[in-house]
């Protein structure tokens, strides 16, 4: 992402930061199978909001990621 030095961010619930800079990261899984169910960016943003709610290990971020659905 191509931003001035003197740019701020606003923790506005509509910014997307996260996701424009998910977005960046090449995708390491085979594409031609076409198996994905899930983006990259959507994985990555999942298992940031987990660990900073206080997930400890792969089930935790999984029950988060069903408790999040839920809501929604």
């Amino acid at each position: 992402i191509n931003r001035k030095k003197s740019e701020t961010y606003s923790a506005t619930p509509d910014s997307n930061l996260f996701l424009e800079v998910f977005a960046t990261i090449t995708e390491p899984r085979r594409v031609t199978r076409g198996n994905f169910k899930h983006q990259l960016q959507d994985i990555l943003l999942l298992v940031f909001s987990a660990v900073l709610c206080g997930a400890n290990d792969w089930n935790e971020i999984e029950d988060f990621g069903w408790e999040s659905t839920r809501m929604a």
